[in-house]
């Protein structure tokens, strides 16, 4: 829309809008990030954040109950979320704390693989939890993940079996 505002009010609009966690609009359009270029950088940094969250499907947030801040997908790998205020790790499935080397029950398509792990027979590695396939030879297994050597018929390690 063409209306003007001083630094002053448009400053404030942003700050309710920030704290409503709504986007500030005007003639019913929301004003984007540029539209508060002229405010302090800090302040647009949040009120861009804010925006990103609002935009983003299905948002993530940090697992640490005394944070809960948002998790933007760029600080997602695969299935962690580090949180860049706390560095609390987070479960793209779960949304509880992460859990690596484990499977998550919430993860649809590992618990997919997992019934076609079992249909197959393979074993996971008591070291680490990767699949692991033996198509011939012996039983002594080494992860290649690892570097752990177990026996295949009894998952012991392969010293002890």
């Amino acid at each position: 829309c063409e209306h003007g505002y001083c630094n002053e009010c448009l400053q404030n609009a942003f700050k309710a809008a920030l704290k409503s966690r709504a986007p500030f609009q005007c003639c019913k359009k929301a004003l984007s990030v540029r539209d508060c270029l002229g405010l302090a950088d800090g302040f647009v940094a949040e009120y861009e954040e804010m925006m990103l969250e609002l935009s983003t499907p299905n948002a993530m947030f940090c697992s640490n109950a005394q944070c809960a801040r948002f998790l933007p997908p760029r600080v997602i790998v695969g299935d962690i979320g580090t949180c860049e205020k706390c560095s609390a790790q987070t479960c793209r499935h779960c949304r509880q704390v992460a859990h690596p080397g484990t499977f998550c029950a919430e993860d649809k398509e590992t618990e997919a693989v997992k019934k076609l792990a079992k249909k197959k027979g393979w074993k996971t590695c008591p070291g680490c939890n990767h699949l692991i396939e033996r198509r011939e030879g012996c039983l002594h297994m080494t992860c290649s993940r690892c570097q752990t050597a177990f026996c295949y018929r009894c998952s012991r390690p392969w010293k002890d079996c």
